[in-house]
């Protein structure tokens, strides 16, 4: 009976404690508790990787506009434009009714680092490699209409065949391979506008590209239209730098096109009297700014910067009849490529 009083007793020893430390404990209710939230330090946020938005791009893709496509210079009665009567995109052999393919997985991430001010957008993969033959552009009855007088100057067809862009190509002389070093391919960083007393600018990015066009042709006789009525460029090219001084008059001897032409990024160096290599540039970058510059009518202007580095060469340049032969720029470094617009 005694052990029977002690266990009891001791029962409710311990169901009395228990009720007093749950009501003179603060419930999780309590709004002071969310009020002691302790914060993260920087260098734990450090540590946190939040993951990118990643895009499977794999589509069967044809565009048509067959009612007339118009670029006018402004909303006026009056503005000039540049009209095009029927446009298709499709297949690289600008069959009608064709259809080109994509396929390509594009990752997307947005970040502030310590060393710039500025939110950006890094990009990966961004590039439409299409699956052969390419893509192909078909455009007819393209002419300007100058506002003033509404006076019309025919332009021509236009017709752009075999595109393919960010991909290695076999079936073509010379092979082109992006020849890129890590999964991290064709990168993109877009980073947004400073606003300050003294850097107010646009956007900004820098970039990586490579691709391949196998015709290029603007004839100017809408009508009864043929070779000898056109500027065509066969075979263009624009990769990286693959430090060539010759042997481009060739075409058929050309080795494999290599590398990826940078549009900002960091650029290499040279000495401007012996011309070699001294070193790499800090980041430049590509700029498009909007804005106005005074006042009145003519006060709108648009600024882009275009620096690039890189290569574009090209097999073959006809001038109606006329051969001009290969053209090539090689290995070529732009850091400031200045370009003003502005509303006439």
């Amino acid at each position: 009976m005694k052990k029977t009083m002690k266990k009891y007793n001791f029962v409710k020893v311990i169901t009395f404690i228990s009720i007093l430390i749950l009501f003179s404990a603060q419930s999780v209710y309590d709004p002071s508790v969310h009020a002691r939230m302790n914060k993260i330090e920087d260098e734990s946020l450090d540590d946190i990787d939040a993951a990118a938005l990643d895009l499977d791009m794999i589509l069967t893709v044809r565009s048509v506009v067959t009612s007339g496509l118009s670029f006018k210079q402004n909303e006026t009665a009056t503005a000039s434009s540049i009209n095009i009567g029927y446009m298709e995109i499709g297949n690289a052999n600008l069959v009608a009714g064709s259809s080109f393919q994509t396929n390509t997985s594009m990752a997307w991430d947005i970040g502030n680092p310590a060393s710039l001010t500025q939110t950006w957008l890094r990009g990966g993969n961004v590039f439409f490699p299409v699956i052969d033959p390419g893509m192909g552009v078909n455009m007819t009855n393209v002419f300007l209409v100058r506002g003033s007088t509404a006076s019309t100057l025919p332009i021509g067809n236009v017709t752009i065949k075999g595109i393919v862009n960010g991909q290695n190509i076999v079936g073509g002389t010379p092979n082109l391979d992006p020849f890129v070093g890590s999964s991290f391919t064709s990168p993109w960083v877009i980073i947004s506008s400073l606003n300050n007393a003294t850097d107010k600018q646009g956007l900004k990015f820098y970039g990586e590209q490579t691709g391949y066009i196998n015709e290029i042709a603007l004839n100017w006789r809408v009508a009864g239209a043929n070779n000898a009525t056109a500027v065509i460029a066969r075979g263009l090219y624009i990769y990286g730098m693959m430090n060539e001084t010759s042997g481009f008059s060739t075409p058929t001897t050309w080795p494999k096109r290599q590398g990826m032409m940078k549009m900002g990024g960091s650029y290499p160096t040279y000495n401007v009297t012996t011309g070699s290599p001294t070193g790499a540039s800090g980041t430049v970058f590509t700029d498009i700014e909007v804005g106005t510059s005074g006042a009145g009518k003519y006060s709108s202007k648009v600024f882009v910067n275009l620096p690039f580095s890189g290569s574009i060469r090209i097999k073959d340049v006809n001038f109606g009849t006329a051969n001009w032969g290969p053209f090539c720029i090689d290995d070529a470094s732009f850091y400031i490529n200045k370009v003003y617009m502005r509303e006439l």
